[in-house]
């Protein structure tokens, strides 16, 4: 599979977790999610039930061991093109991943995608602490990590083999 059909299927898989979490969850709740749609793709994923779209998504590609962070924690007049560092703290620690705005083609919304090596980084980063901030130049949005253990589990064992 080519680079960008392999990056598209990525994306694809994302937005489909984030529908199924509004088929599957009450209205209004928020919440993390797993899901392993295909064998070379899995997605840990917070959404909104109420919508298609939710503000982080972390997709690892098994086979290649690459992570693509997707958030839709835009900075003001957000450019598709335009390149952003995606800054993820959770109590004193952070972690930031240079990424680009992408228009989606199929909703028409713009999101960032940032590609990172398949390490336990992002998933140390996720059980330090009680929420999570992610902040894009000064935009920010603060998620709460609850009930994030048996998702980052599933994850990290699809992803990384642990």
């Amino acid at each position: 599979m080519a680079r960008g059909d392999e990056r598209r299927a990525m994306r694809t898989t994302a937005f489909a977790c984030l529908t199924a979490t509004a088929i599957v969850t009450p209205a209004g709740a928020q919440e993390w999610g797993f899901i392993q749609a295909r064998p070379n793709d899995a997605t840990l994923f917070y959404g909104f039930p109420d919508s298609d779209v939710g503000p982080l998504s972390v997709i690892c590609n098994t086979v290649r061991k690459k992570l693509l962070i997707i958030v839709l924690v835009l900075p003001p007049r957000a450019k598709a093109g335009q390149r952003v560092r995606i800054t993820l703290t959770a109590g004193a620690s952070s972690s930031a991943y240079d990424g680009k705005v992408v228009r989606d083609r199929i909703h028409g919304g713009r999101y960032i995608e940032a590609p990172a090596p398949a390490d336990t980084r992002i998933f140390d980063l996720l059980k330090l602490s009680q929420s999570l901030t992610i902040a894009v130049s000064s935009t920010r949005e603060t998620v709460p990590l609850k009930n994030i253990a048996d998702p980052i589990a599933k994850m990290a064992k699809a992803c990384l083999g642990k």
